[in-house]
């Protein structure tokens, strides 16, 4: 019976320590990620400071850079994981904020809980992706024209 008891605990042991394994690897592939983006931005344009970097997985993936100028330009910019597809630079003020995105969508979609809120890249232009469960308990992707507001895609629903 011990032994058993002690085949059992090593093979949690066991377990337990690859988990953490895996997770401390996925984790340092995502930073390690953001930081090539950051030094991919930095390099391309005059950078004074980042505030942050986000990752975006679409039809093509970004991090997406929030990042103030030298010249003191609060901007975004889209740098593409691949080095064929062209990176972008908008000043924040050329588009929706986060809150002003927000506020639109609320005011017309039916949802329960707001998921996540991010700058991405859709049909070849800057897009705020919304991510939420609506009424009927659905995981949905909404993406708007970070210029405009106006919808770019049918929202898309995985049940």
């Amino acid at each position: 019976m011990k032994k058993w008891i002690l085949i059992l605990l090593a093979v949690i042991v066991i377990v337990l320590w690859q988990s953490v394994s895996i997770y401390h690897s996925a984790i340092a592939d995502k930073e390690n990620s953001a930081d090539v983006a950051r030094n991919e931005a930095m390099k391309k344009y005059p950078i004074k400071q980042v505030n942050d970097v986000t990752f975006y997985h679409g039809q093509k993936d970004y991090h997406v850079v929030d990042a103030v100028l030298k010249n003191g330009r609060h901007v975004y910019i889209w740098v593409p994981d691949k080095a064929k597809d062209q990176y972008l630079m908008k000043p924040v003020s050329d588009g929706y904020s986060k809150s002003e995105i927000l506020k639109a969508f609320q005011s017309h979609v039916s949802y329960k809980r707001i998921v996540s809120t991010r700058l991405g890249m859709e049909d070849g232009r800057p897009a705020w992706e919304i991510t939420y469960i609506d009424s009927d308990g659905g995981y949905v992707f909404s993406y708007y024209d970070f210029e405009t507001g106006e919808s770019i895609l049918d929202p898309i629903s995985i049940q």
